[in-house]
């Protein structure tokens, strides 16, 4: 799996390597997650209202760190492949856009915690967790720039709350919630 990062890296930065103009992202995450929350907002409680409007405030200092690029944005392994010399090809470029270049690990960063959830139903029973939990290690440290964006953790909370209420109002799990 480290080697696996380590070979991909190179095509991820290749990509993430033409900057581009910068725009208000922490307003973009919010303005997406509030619209998203408001068309589920009878799924949540007065206590999690409160949690999520508390929240949202911190979101402009945790994502003033950006360096915009364009990202894939469907980044998981079911949308990376390997080709019959083992090198790796992206697919699913459908979905892409500029954005901050850490935005574009935030399904992998997810795949430590939950890595049944990008995989395709037949693959979905032979996901294990311990498959992966080094993931975003590896990520740090093949993807040196990566350490350098205040707030890493945070940011990747964020846009796992942002990846999730994006599904909210189609699928409306508690899962979701």
């Amino acid at each position: 799996r480290e080697k696996f990062i380590q070979e991909l890296v190179p095509i991820l930065k290749d990509i993430h390597s033409k900057e581009y103009p910068a725009y208000d992202w922490a307003n973009f995450i919010k303005e997406n997650v509030l619209s998203y929350f408001h068309q589920s907002i009878d799924m949540f409680g007065d206590e999690e209202k409160d949690l999520i409007s508390k929240s949202l405030k911190l979101y402009d200092e945790v994502l003033s760190d950006n360096r915009f690029c364009l990202i894939h944005n469907d980044l998981h392994f079911d949308n990376i492949l390997l080709d019959d010399n083992h090198q790796i090809i992206l697919i699913d470029f459908n979905n892409s856009f500029v954005a901050p270049f850490d935005f574009d690990l935030r399904l992998l960063y997810m795949s430590v915690f939950m890595p049944w959830k990008w995989a395709n139903s037949e693959m979905d029973p032979l996901q294990k967790i311990e498959d992966y939990k080094n993931l975003f290690v590896y990520l740090k440290k093949y993807y040196k720039e990566l350490n350098q964006v205040k707030y890493l953790d945070e940011r990747m909370l964020i846009y796992w709350i942002y990846s999730d209420f994006r599904l909210l109002p189609r699928f409306r799990t508690t899962e979701l919630k």
